[in-house]
């Protein structure tokens, strides 16, 4: 946890975090007294574990179904007809694989890598399950 640093006659606080998506965030600000800095600092990373939290909910909460239906309604829904058949063939095939049901949490490179390979078993063509 950052500590305020006494600059004159003022207290600055430097806060550097690396946020999930490997962005640095960089936060600089001066106060007139050390408590002001203090409240700042808890304030600030607070908010941030407060957000981290909600997202990582909302991630445990959202169903990879749930994403194809969205990306259905919002994406593939207002294309013309061959293109609008096409897509929607595949997300049925996703939809039917096992991993539909999945929370967005769960969804792992080992998970994606076992339905490969039972894909491959099953004798699907490398390019189909690439697909």
């Amino acid at each position: 946890m950052p500590n305020p640093i006494k600059r004159g006659n003022s207290w600055q606080v430097k806060i550097r975090r690396k946020g999930r998506d490997g962005i640095l965030e960089k936060v600089n600000e001066t106060f007139d007294t050390h408590a002001e800095a203090q409240r700042f600092i808890e304030l600030k990373l607070g908010a941030s574990a407060r957000h981290e939290r909600m997202s990582r909910d909302k991630e445990a909460n959202t169903s990879l179904r749930m994403l194809l239906d969205r990306y259905e309604q919002e994406v593939v829904d207002p294309k013309p007809a061959k293109p609008r058949a096409q897509q929607r063939s595949i997300m049925t095939k996703w939809r039917n694989s096992g991993l539909a049901d999945h929370s967005l949490l769960a969804l792992e490179p080992e998970l994606f890598g076992r339905w490969r390979d039972k894909q491959t078993k099953a004798g699907a063509a490398g390019s189909t399950v690439a697909n």
